[in-house]
């Protein structure tokens, strides 16, 4: 009993993990698709400001060649402010008020988070420094040179976010301007035009080595034009329609590249994932355009190509059941701030007058769109005697039903492979190679369930050469026939003549 029972457990393992093997192999990882808001906070948090450390990139550049302001500290930032312990940057959304550093708590209760919906607020947030999108802001249009550090890239945005609010000061009259929170004043506290502190940035990015700082403008502009789109889509892509390139080996199929498109709400799309489900375990995997193995194919653009491992039994696979899953991550129009709640310094007042901070995080949307790959036909013309590749065929596919012809070629050393819809077909020869016969017409069928692999044989044409080494040994056998009666009649009537001359 106890043996059994061990038998028993051991089977039940084997099963799991075949189980959990077989899944693996079947979906390489899954993705859901939706809204994903995984990186708003659901607890409490505090900023990392601990100190009064300030960036000004816009000073620095001016500085630098010379020139000054009265109005140029209005364009500190603290330096590098996040959520502590966490890269989510955070921006301050009223300039002139207090900085939260992580003395002010952040809880999260029902005025925490505020929605902002605000299009142009986001569209800064979400293309210019935040952590979800790291493909398509407006840094990767590299429009005035590359920015790799990162603290630049979050300076450009907060500057955006001030100069956007301040140019739209009206609308924001009751929120972020409220109580002077968005002004720009300069030394002697009166007020500077929004004109003059554009003019101001753009004097600083005209300066050699601060062009970056141009993007400040260039994300604003595109703000205020921002209309926002809710629907997003890609476009289908049609398995039969993909072409396949087979190596000299035989051993590995490669699709065409192929390139995902958006067809709805281009603004927003970030990148592209990819799923393989091989039911089948074919081995099947995904290469870059220049046919480099991918190993990771959670954030993709561009190109990328399917290769599939073939079995020399060609028959035995159903390239139909590979289906290709590709996932579109778009950037989803939804922003967020926090208000600060309470301090582990002391009691929270009204005198207190700190900034809200927005999130630097937009949510994305996942959309899905699929793919299978198509079986083919592979057509190979051979001697029929050894089997060897025949050159110099020409063949022809028709419908079985109407005759139509659906493709000719003359065949080569190589297999011709055919790409063939549903229905019953006919393999036909018009032409036989130099010294053989034609071959008779084979009809098949199609109906991508497997690979199907078609061969058409010729024979030699046999000449009928006459035998003239018979035709030889006959005339000698009659000239001799013939010298011999000669011989036997000329002996005879010497004899006779002799015989009556005795007598």
């Amino acid at each position: 009993m106890k043996k059994k029972l061990k038998v028993l457990g051991i089977t039940y393992i084997l099963i799991i993990v075949l189980f959990i093997f077989g899944f693996n192999f079947l979906t390489i990882y899954a993705i859901d698709t939706g809204i994903n808001r995984s990186d708003i906070p659901s607890n409490m948090f505090t900023s990392n400001i601990s100190n009064t450390n300030q960036t000004n990139y816009i000073k620095t550049a001016l500085t630098s060649n010379g020139n000054t302001s009265t109005f140029i500290e209005n364009f500190s930032i603290p330096s590098n402010m996040k959520i502590n312990n966490k890269n989510t940057p955070l921006y301050k959304m009223q300039k002139n008020f207090d900085t939260p550093t992580n003395t002010e708590k952040f809880e999260m209760i029902d005025e925490n988070p505020i929605n902002i919906n605000d299009l142009g607020i986001s569209y800064i947030l979400s293309h210019g420094y935040n952590t979800n999108n790291t493909t398509n802001t407006i840094f990767e249009t590299k429009t005035y040179g590359s920015i790799t550090d990162n603290n630049i890239k979050q300076y450009i945005t907060q500057i955006a976010l001030w100069l956007y609010i301040y140019e739209n000061k009206n609308k924001f009259s009751n929120t972020y301007c409220n109580n002077n929170g968005c002004d720009f004043l300069d030394t002697n506290n009166s007020l500077v035009s929004s004109e003059s502190i554009r003019q101001l940035i753009e004097r600083a990015g005209n300066i050699s080595n601060y062009n970056y700082l141009k993007y400040i403008t260039l994300l604003v502009d595109k703000a205020k034009n921002y209309t926002g789109e809710t629907e997003i889509q890609l476009t289908p892509i049609s398995g039969n329609n993909l072409s396949y390139e087979i190596n000299n080996e035989f051993t590995l199929l490669t699709t065409e590249a192929i390139t995902p498109a958006v067809s709805k709400n281009e603004e927003n799309f970030m990148y592209y994932s990819i799923e393989i489900n091989d039911p089948n375990n074919y081995g099947v995997y995904i290469t870059d355009n220049k046919n480099n193995k991918l190993t990771n194919m959670n954030i993709l653009t561009g190109s990328f190509k399917v290769v599939v491992p073939l079995k020399e039994e060609l028959e035995t696979m159903n390239l139909n059941s590979i289906e290709i899953n590709i996932f579109g991550n778009f950037i989803k129009d939804e922003a967020y701030e926090y208000r600060v709640t309470s301090k582990t310094t002391g009691e929270l007042t009204k005198h207190d007058n700190f900034s809200n901070v927005l999130l630097g995080y937009n949510p994305n949307e996942i959309v899905k769109t699929s793919f299978k790959l198509h079986n083919f036909t592979q057509i190979n013309k051979v001697d029929k005697n050894d089997s060897k590749p025949l050159a110099g065929a020409t063949l022809v596919i028709k419908r079985k039903d109407s005759e139509e012809e659906i493709e000719t070629w003359v065949s080569t050393n190589e297999p011709h492979y055919a790409y063939l819809s549903n229905g019953d077909y006919e393999l036909c020869e018009k032409e036989a190679p130099n010294g053989y016969k034609l071959a008779e017409c084979k009809d098949f069928s199609i109906d991508d369930t497997t690979i199907k692999v078609i061969t058409l044989e010729n024979e030699l044409i046999v000449e009928n050469i006459p035998n003239t080494s018979s035709k030889k040994n006959i005339l000698i056998y009659l000239i001799g026939t013939i010298l011999i009666l000669a011989g036997s009649i000329t002996t005879i009537i010497v004899l006779k003549k002799n015989n009556s001359l005795v007598n």
